[in-house]
C-alpha cells in the first residue's frame, strides 16, 4: 500500500484530501484484524474536495477479487514450503488468474489522474507515472537460461505494452494495422533458441495481437547477423545492408544487384556466413586461420625442419578432415614420414564410433 500511494502522489497531493469515516469504525476497529482493515479502507477511502462530493478512490471488487485470490491459491497449497513471506508456488491457472486481476487492479490506477479536471487534458502518462507489477511471475522454479529470459521477456514487454496502453484503459486509439520493428533481439541467444526465434514469433505475436479488439494485422521487421535465423525467411523477405569498410556509406542492394545473395531459406548454415554476412577468406576463427596459415608457410619450406614436432600437433588437433588430410599430406611430403597414416585411423576411429550410435 505504500508504494501504491508514494506513486499515486507523484504529481499531486490528493492523499491530503482523502477522507475516512473514522467516527464509523471507532469503537469497532480493535476488533478487526488486519485482512479486515484492509478490506475497510479499500471499500471506505474516498477524496473529499471543496464540494460535499466524494470520490472513491479504488474500485473495490477489483481489489478484492486480486487479495482473495491471492488467498485462495495459499489456501490450495499442500505444504509449508510451497508458501514463504515472499513467494507462493501455485498452479498455472491461479498464477494467470492472479496476473489477470493484478494487470486490471493496475489500470484502473492508472486512471486515477484523469479523475481530476486539471489533469485531464494530458491522458498519456510518461513512463515514470506508470504503475509497474509488483507480483513477479516464474513459469518453472529452476533459473531461466539466458535464451529463455531473453524470449519471456521479449513477448511479456510487448503484451504488457498491448495490455497497458491498448486495451482498458485505452490511452491510444487503435489502428488496424501494426507494424514491429525488433533490432537484434535474438542477440543473446543460445542456437538452440535462435533455431526456435522465428517460428516464436510468428505462432505466438498473432495471439497477442488478436486480443485487441480490432484483430488488426501486423508486420514484423526486424535485425540479425545470424544465419539460423536467416535461414527462416524467403529471400525476397531479406533486406541485404552492405559496408565494406567502417569509412564507406552502408548501401542497401538492390534485388538485382549481382552481390546481392540469392539463397536463405532452409540454406545451408555455411553457405549463409559466406555469402549473406559477407565473410571474406574463410569461415573459421582469426586465430585459427592465422596458426593453419603459419604451418602452411612452414610447411612450404623444404629447408625448416624446425619446430616439426609443434606442426605435427597442431595439424592433429584440427577437425576439418579435408584440410587435416591435406596439411598432413604436405607433412609427409616435407618430413619422409607417413603421418598421413595415423591422420586417416584417427577419422577411421571417428566414424567407427559414430556408426555404432547410429546402429543402436
Amino acid at each position: 500500500m505504500d508504494m501504491i500511494c508514494s506513486l499515486l502522489e507523484r504529481k499531486n497531493s490528493y492523499f491530503e484530501e482523502g477522507y475516512f469515516p473514522y467516527e464509523k469504525y471507532r469503537d469497532e476497529l480493535e476488533f478487526y484484524d488486519a485482512y479486515e482493515l484492509f478490506f475497510i479502507f479499500i471499500n471506505e477511502s474516498c477524496l473529499e474536495f471543496d464540494s460535499e462530493e466524494k470520490i472513491q478512490i479504488f474500485d473495490s471488487s477489483i481489489v478484492t477479487n486480486l487479495i482473495e485470490k491471492i488467498y485462495h491459491a495459499i489456501e490450495k497449497s499442500n505444504t509449508e514450503e510451497t508458501v514463504k513471506s515472499l513467494s507462493i508456488i501455485t498452479s498455472k491457472e491461479d498464477a494467470v488468474e492472479i496476473l489477470k486481476l493484478q494487470r486490471q487492479f493496475l489500470n484502473q490506477l492508472s486512471t486515477y489522474y484523469n479523475r481530476f479536471p486539471s489533469v485531464t487534458e494530458n491522458i498519456l502518462l510518461d513512463d515514470y507515472e506508470k504503475l509497474s507489477d509488483f507480483i513477479f511471475y516464474m513459469p518453472f522454479s529452476r533459473r531461466l537460461s539466458s535464451g529463455e529470459n531473453a524470449l519471456l521477456n521479449l513477448f511479456s514487454r510487448i503484451y504488457n505494452f498491448l495490455e497497458s496502453n491498448l486495451k482498458e484503459p485505452k490511452f491510444r486509439k487503435l489502428s488496424d494495422h501494426y507494424i514491429l520493428l525488433l533490432d537484434e533481439a535474438d542477440l543473446t541467444f543460445h542456437p538452440t533458441w535462435k533455431k526456435k526465434y522465428v517460428k516464436a514469433l510468428i505462432k505466438i505475436l498473432p495471439h497477442i495481437f488478436n486480443e485487441l479488439e480490432n484483430k488488426p494485422s501486423l508486420q514484423i521487421i526486424f535485425t540479425t547477423h545470424d544465419p539460423l535465423t536467416l535461414s527462416d525467411l524467403p529471400n525476397t523477405n531479406v533486406i541485404y545492408l552492405e559496408r565494406k569498410t567502417y569509412e564507406d556509406k552502408t548501401k542497401i542492394l538492390n534485388v538485382n544487384d549481382p552481390n546481392r545473395p540469392s539463397k536463405t531459406f532452409g540454406a545451408n548454415i555455411s553457405d549463409l556466413l559466406a555469402d549473406s554476412f559477407f565473410i571474406e577468406e574463410s569461415l573459421i576463427g582469426n586465430f585459427a586461420f592465422d596458426k593453419i596459415q603459419e604451418s602452411i608457410v612452414w610447411l612450404s619450406n623444404k629447408e625448416d625442419i624446425t619446430a616439426a614436432d609443434y606442426h605435427k600437433k597442431l595439424i592433429q588437433i584440427i577437425d576439418e578432415p579435408i584440410v587435416q588430410q591435406k596439411l598432413a599430406e604436405m607433412y609427409d611430403d616435407k618430413m619422409e614420414t607417413n603421418f598421413q597414416l595415423t591422420i586417416v585411423n584417427d577419422q577411421i576411429k571417428r566414424l567407427e564410433e559414430i556408426k555404432k550410435r547410429l546402429e543402436r
